[in-house]
């Protein structure tokens, strides 16, 4: 599972919502209709062509009408005419008994004890029918083949309802506190504010005016003057980290000689994460240990105490305030008192600077080796400036929103013992797939603190993934889990699918075009981290290059394969481990729907595929046990209760074998209509009406699916695994086999 915070925290929930709204409003002022109908519409990355539409003439159509209405007049004729024969029938029954009887034909009281016995021999079978489909369920439920029935409470519903008011209840009392918060800084700074800043004020003048009078000069700052609980003037970070830095490496350097190296001792981060800790401990101490909150039982806030929170605030905005006064006080003092000293310096002073002013500029004349592009987006303004023109041209996208515990599958209990016994290695379940995709994935895109301390493996690979490569069936649920690890992280979602490149070669033209694209992509990725990179059909940029051309190259003409060398150049850019920063946590992922043998037969570059993305997965076609489950779950979604007793999920599930998990809810989707849904109490589901549909969807063919094992065996590495293990072993065997043969006499 995937923490909560990462999208509940406050803060981080109000980026997610701000930069939300700021992509909704580039994409109105989009000229493309498609970008204009993911406002209302999210994109959902899949394929909208509709599998059971059939095209047809209009001639073609008309004789299909034609053909089903001479079919249902038929059928109606049929029906009135067996109506007909018999009521007839009836009649002449009826006239017969009449003639055997004579009379009327009728008896009244056999009659009545006739009807009363049907009738006691009817409810006798239904009571004793109910009894035993009782005992038939009951026996069920006691050797586990149907579930039980509902409890009176559904616990997991309840603990939905009740985590949701919970949750309700901490934003209003969020925005209770955020509200006293500002009243209270509001009446600190009206009633107490001027008398701090009089105070301030006083205690300035009083400082300048000694200065003067002992020195005859007025100060060049501040700072000489500020009181001990006052900060001194804001200096920008990195130079305060800078100036820290010195400081402490020259103390430590100091009192380093001659000490033992410490050994087991917590590094700099280490160290800083329990300072923090320790700080909190003792304001815990000073201020909740000894205090009494029995009464308190909402937790409402303290007068007194936000009282002692905000006034440090009132007091920051007044010195601020008070040093730009006094800054400007102090300017028109030294105007006044000393003008005629101040241009005699100047005079004096004016022509070294002005040799200095050369010398720099014939220093800095020199060009210094940098990218043209870098210098268009040096600044921060200019990288915020991007983000619209990628969302106008389609290339940052709002996607359907999608959460991991909605990606339905079970888990491969005989996936461990098949690895052992076999030589491919079987797919992953959907379980394992959801499991290395938060791990490797979400987690690191989502925090930076775990990208910063994620641990190697032995062989010094990280195991935080920059890119991820899924390959499948169409259908299985790729483009869904890219959704889900968007949705999860809270990331910003940015398409470079061939689809969108080639609407947008025009704007990138030459032989930059590629170079600017993919530095506005990553620059404005870094920019709005967490980002997911998405690329369907990767098949179609890792293209191999001809002979002849350098190695790594893109490829020629306007295809998608141009962004290649790029992309690899910029992949490098992101960091993993102690080196990375928040800026950093930007993922890749590349998606492909069938594998090389049937797309782009040798004409894929294998090597530059495996180096290019850390992480490889086969999303396959569901196992049977996942799709028993996922038959029972859309239906479920459609508002359809299903009893297993009466629908066969598992006649279902062994009929789909083959087909993705897209198919089997294409299917349901199409088979559950509104429509359909009303008749159920009339008419039960059957297997049947879903075997129709099921067969027009996509489906997985022995020969598709051998290739992509081979693929999976291939770019996994597992082959040069086995291949270097036979290799090893015959080694290790040759010495024994010499040595068993005798010794010739």
């Amino acid at each position: 599972r995937v923490p909560r915070w990462f999208l509940d925290d406050e803060n981080i929930r109000d980026d997610i919502e701000v930069q939300q709204k700021k992509i909704e409003h580039y994409m109105a002022l989009s000229d493309k209709p498609q970008v204009k109908a993911m406002i209302k519409a999210p994109d959902d990355l899949t394929d909208k062509r509709d599998p059971f539409k059939v095209e047809l003439k209009l001639s073609e159509a008309i004789a299909i009408i034609q053909k089903n209405e001479r079919g249902r007049m038929g059928i109606n004729k049929a029906d009135m005419i067996a109506d007909w024969k018999r009521g007839a029938q009836r009649k002449e029954e009826k006239a017969k008994r009449k003639e055997e009887k004579g009379d009327d034909g009728h008896d009244d009281h056999a009659q009545q004890v006739f009807s009363a016995t049907r009738i006691a021999a009817h409810w006798k079978r239904r009571c004793d029918r109910k009894r035993f489909l009782r005992m038939r369920d009951e026996e069920f439920q006691f050797l586990g083949m149907s579930p039980p029935p509902p409890p009176a409470i559904d616990q997991i519903s309840f603990a939905t309802e009740t985590r949701a008011s919970r949750k309700k209840a901490q934003l209003d009392a969020s925005q209770a506190y955020k509200d006293a918060m500002y009243e209270e800084k509001s009446w600190l700074a009206k009633n107490e504010g001027p008398d701090m800043k009089a105070e301030l004020l006083e205690h300035y003048r009083q400082g300048i005016l000694k200065r003067y009078e002992e020195t005859l000069e007025f100060p060049e700052n501040l700072d000489d003057f500020r009181t001990p609980d006052q900060p001194a003037e804001e200096a920008p970070p990195e130079a305060a980290a800078k100036d820290a830095k010195g400081k402490d490496g020259k103390k430590d350097e100091k009192e380093a000689p001659g000490a033992e190296k410490r050994v087991g001792t917590f590094d700099d981060q280490s160290e800083s994460k329990v300072v923090t800790l320790q700080k909190h401990v003792n304001q815990y101490t000073n201020r909740w240990e000894g205090r009494d909150e029995t009464t308190n039982f909402d937790q409402k806030h303290d007068r007194g105490m936000l009282s002692e929170t905000m006034r440090p605030l009132v007091q920051h905005d007044v010195w601020r305030e008070v040093d730009s006064l006094m800054r400007e006080e102090l300017a028109n003092l030294k105007s006044i008192y000393q003008v005629a000293a101040k241009k005699k310096k100047k005079g004096k002073t004016g022509g070294k600077k002005k040799k200095d002013g050369k010398k720099k500029k014939s220093g800095d004349g020199k060009k210094k080796p940098c990218c043209a592009i870098d210098k268009l987006y040096k600044d921060d303004a200019s990288k915020q400036g991007i983000l619209p023109e990628l969302v106008i041209e389609g290339f940052c996208k709002k996607v359907k929103p999608e959460r991991l515990e909605n990606i339905y599958g079970e888990f491969q209990y005989l996936g461990a013992i098949e690895r052992v016994q076999h030589t491919y290695c079987p797919p992953p379940s959907m379980q394992m797939i959801k499991s290395l995709i938060v791990e490797h994935a979400i987690l690191p895109l989502a925090d930076a603190d775990i990208r910063m301390d994620a641990p190697k493996m032995a062989d010094g690979k990280s195991l935080v993934a920059r890119s991820l490569l899924m390959y499948g069936p169409k259908g299985s649920g790729k483009s869904m889990l890219a959704r889900a690890i968007a949705t999860e992280a809270g990331a910003t979602f940015f398409d470079l699918s061939p689809s969108v490149l080639e609407q947008n070669w025009d704007k990138y033209p030459g032989k930059n075009g590629p170079t600017t694209l993919l530095h506005k992509v990553f620059t404005c990725a870094m920019e709005c981290s967490p980002a997911v990179i998405y690329m369907d059909e990767v098949d179609r940029i890792f293209v191999a290059g001809k002979k002849g051309k350098k190695k790594g190259g893109g490829g020629g003409g306007d295809g998608p394969d141009k962004i290649k060398k790029d992309l690899v150049a910029h992949l490098k850019i992101l960091k993993t481990g102690i080196e990375s920063t928040p800026k950093h946590r930007v993922l890749v992922i590349g998606t492909m729907s069938a594998p090389p043998p049937l797309t782009l037969p040798g004409t894929l570059d294998m090597k530059e595929l495996d180096n290019f993305f850390d992480e490889k997965i086969w999303v396959n076609s569901p196992d049977y046990g996942s799709r028993l489950l996922l038959w029972k779950k859309f239906m479920e979604q459609a508002g359809v209760d299903v009893d297993a007793t009466k629908l066969n999920l598992s006649a279902l599930a062994h009929v789909s074998d083959g087909y993705s998990s897209g198919a089997i809810r294409q299917t349901v989707n199409r088979v559950l209509t509104a429509r359909r849904i009303q008749q159920l109490k009339n008419r039960p589901l059957t297997v049947q009406e879903f075997l129709g549909p099921l067969s027009r969807t996509h489906y997985t063919w022995p020969e598709h699916w051998h290739a992509f094992r081979e693929f999976d065996h291939v770019i996994t590495g597992e082959a040069k695994r086995i291949e270097q293990y036979v290799q090893d072993q015959g080694g290790a065997e040759a010495p024994a086999k010499d040595a068993k043969k005798p010794a010739k006499k």
